[in-house]
């Protein structure tokens, strides 16, 4: 957010950024599905191409021969044309789960090892911050709103809009399992400046500064 806001030509000392919550509890602790796969992975969004959904299919067939055990499962609305164009290149390692409510993503998060963000542009992504909110670090594509939530190996990575680079990543938080679990602590501990008590304390401190 910071980023774009310089870009329109905002002085970076002058802003007072405010960004989106979220509820820690209902992302902490709880039931997590038994999805399939070793690693499983979780991509939540929409099949477009300025979601990365092109990204998506490329980097699966990456994946095939590093992690043959693998599945990127995937949380949200698709087209018919995407499922068949995974049915027409042969992709059998991305599970279309479709739509699911607020209520029921927490269980998604958890259930997978990692979450994987191939969004080419975003303002700020509440993705990624609810998969670090649930333990989950992030593998994300640099895109305006990544380095406001992700650091760079140690909650996350963060990635070029390159298969090859994105598969490097998956692969290494797959192998690492000591990693893996750093990672997932710094994710949790990251979010908690986003709880929504945190976010509202700040609000009303930027509200009685301008007053």
């Amino acid at each position: 957010m910071a980023q774009h806001a310089e870009l329109e030509g905002f002085k970076r000392e002058s802003l007072a950024i405010i960004a989106n919550g979220v509820e820690l509890d209902l992302y902490r602790g709880g039931e997590a599905l038994q999805l399939e796969g070793e690693p499983p992975i979780l991509w939540v969004g929409y099949t477009k191409p300025s979601k990365g959904s092109h990204i998506m299919i490329a980097l699966s067939k990456k994946l095939e021969s590093t992690l043959p055990k693998g599945r990127i499962h995937f949380v949200g609305y698709y087209n018919q044309a995407y499922a068949s164009e995974l049915r027409r290149r042969s992709v059998k390692n991305i599970v279309l789960h479709g739509p699911k409510s607020p209520l029921e993503m927490p269980k998604y998060y958890r259930g997978a090892w990692f979450t994987l963000n191939p969004s080419l542009f975003e303002s700020f992504s509440m993705v990624t911050l609810e998969s670090l909110a649930s333990s989950r670090p992030v593998i994300t594509v640099d895109n305006g709103a990544a380095r406001d939530l992700v650091a760079h190996g140690q909650n996350g990575y963060i990635s070029q809009p390159d298969p090859e680079e994105l598969a490097q990543h998956v692969y290494t938080l797959s192998q690492d399992q000591h990693k893996l679990r750093e990672m997932s602590e710094n994710a949790f501990k990251s979010a908690q400046n986003y709880d929504w008590s945190n976010v509202t304390t700040k609000l009303v401190e930027l509200l009685r500064r301008t007053m």
